[in-house]
């Protein structure tokens, strides 16, 4: 502060500072993934691909559907909600060995499942007329 003359002068001096923000960490997308499979005579995995894969939320019964990647893979993301059923199609002479399976997301938001396809050995019978025709 000076005085001179009847005058009063404040010198001050304006100075920029920065407040850091804090960045918001971003939540994980919620998501199920998961393999269909078969299993060779060595007990070596093969993926199977192609095949539907549906999943159903359990509370708002929205349902979704996508198919296995080239190594049997599937991936959905983007979830709502904690609780869903997980199922799959297997493919023309396979059994599915543990279809319809509940999966509950952990705290993270993430689920999985897996399925493993069995060839159908199950004898399967017809029954009907056979005509000869002349």
């Amino acid at each position: 502060l000076i005085t001179s003359g009847g005058k009063t002068t404040i010198n001050f001096q304006v100075k920029k500072i920065s407040i850091p923000t804090a960045t918001p960490t971003p939540k994980p997308s919620k998501s199920i993934k998961g393999l269909v499979y078969t299993l060779d005579s060595s007990n070596i995995t093969h993926g199977v691909a192609a095949v539907k894969v549906t999943i159903k939320n359990l509370d708002s019964g929205t349902t979704s559907q996508q198919s296995t990647n080239t190594s049997g893979n599937f991936n959905f993301t983007g979830l709502v909600g904690t609780r869903y059923n997980v199922s799959i199609v297997g493919p023309p002479g396979y059994v599915v060995s543990n279809n319809n399976q509940t999966v509950t997301l952990s705290s993270s938001g993430q689920g999985s499942a897996s399925f493993r396809l069995v060839k159908d050995t199950s004898s399967k019978s017809v029954t009907g007329r056979a005509y000869y025709l002349d």
